[in-house]
């Protein structure tokens, strides 16, 4: 008869969320609609919103991550734009990052931009707690060359964050790229 590890240890080293984001955003006239808009626990994404005084037909989102990040979680973001779309994704809170006395944690973000399309994506810090092991990094950013393309981050990269950004204009506002 074989019996379940229930220790500490193997709690930390188990799979435990695996949250996925998609987000695809196409342009209608003037505006930038949602085509896709899904989240999963532990990620949670706000309705669309049009609230930029400057941008009236740039669609907004708030993307939270609940709970903090254990060992086994994984979180997968894909956010593409059709060619002229433009959008804002605000991350709602500071990410926490737990000590992990087994296994690793990680976050992949995918983004691809059509030709003229913007997106701004203002995240907030990752407070690492002792002994956390995290990867966040950009897996993918597709960008087709066009004048007007954009790719804009604010706020300062993660340690060891791998970009792979070509053919575009990219500023951040706060920290290093």
């Amino acid at each position: 008869m074989q019996t379940a590890d229930h220790t500490p240890e193997a709690a930390s080293a188990a799979p435990r969320q695996a949250g996925r984001l998609e987000l695809e955003l196409w342009r209608d006239g003037a505006t930038t609609r949602p085509r896709l808009a899904f989240a999963s626990p532990p990620l949670q994404l706000s309705r669309v919103r049009y609230d930029a005084p400057e941008a009236p037909g740039a669609a907004s989102f708030t993307l939270l991550h609940l709970g903090g990040v254990l060992a086994g979680d994984r979180a997968e973001m894909r956010v593409s734009l059709g060619a002229g779309a433009r959008a804002r994704v605000h991350m709602a809170a500071a990410t926490q990052v737990y000590r992990m006395p087994s296994g690793d944690a990680a976050h992949a973000l995918a983004l691809t931009l059509g030709a003229g399309a913007q997106l701004e994506w203002l995240a907030q810090p990752l407070i690492l707690f002792g002994g956390a092991r995290f990867a966040q990094r950009t897996t993918t950013a597709t960008l087709r060359p066009a004048r007007g393309s954009r790719f804009r981050r604010v706020g300062a990269w993660p340690a060891g964050a791998r970009r792979v950004l070509r053919g575009c204009a990219l500023r951040v506002a706060a920290g290093g790229v």
